[in-house]
């Protein structure tokens, strides 16, 4: 590995290290000159209201990337403690056929590898395997 490569290796980890505690929240309905208070309220409401998780502290929740006529922008969470993202993940099932997704957030690098894996997770998991995606790498 060069170091060139060893350094992006690094920055990609530092990176998703930082986002430990982030989710990254689609499908939740935005309306207009949304505050940050706001985005944060519907966060919580949608916990309490769907998950049945109450006592979640949120140190921040904003939208990302700019608005466009008709669709909202991604949520991403900002969560106190890591524990409370493991709860809400072990709950996110109950978001099933809602159009509303909760997931990790992660680097664009890693996004980028995890994209590559999925189709051989999905063929996989087809041929009976239980297997699935954690962080950047297989699990079997």
């Amino acid at each position: 590995m060069s170091a060139s490569e060893s350094i992006k290796e690094k920055h990609k980890i530092s990176e998703d290290r930082s986002r430990r505690k982030n989710l990254r929240i689609d499908g939740l309905p935005e309306s207009d000159k949304e505050t940050w208070d706001e985005t944060k309220s519907k966060v919580q409401s949608l916990f309490a209201n769907k998950l049945g998780l109450t006592g979640i502290d949120i140190e921040r929740a904003h939208r990302r990337g700019s608005r466009k006529d008709g669709l909202s922008r991604s949520v991403v969470l900002n969560l106190l403690r890591y524990k409370d993202k493991i709860k809400i993940l072990q709950e996110s099932h109950k978001l099933k056929g809602t159009n509303t997704y909760v997931n990790e957030d992660f680097s664009h690098e890693t996004v980028v590898i995890r994209k590559k894996l999925f189709p051989e997770v999905k063929t996989r998991r087809l041929n009976g395997e239980n297997v699935y995606v954690r962080y950047d790498k297989i699990i079997t």
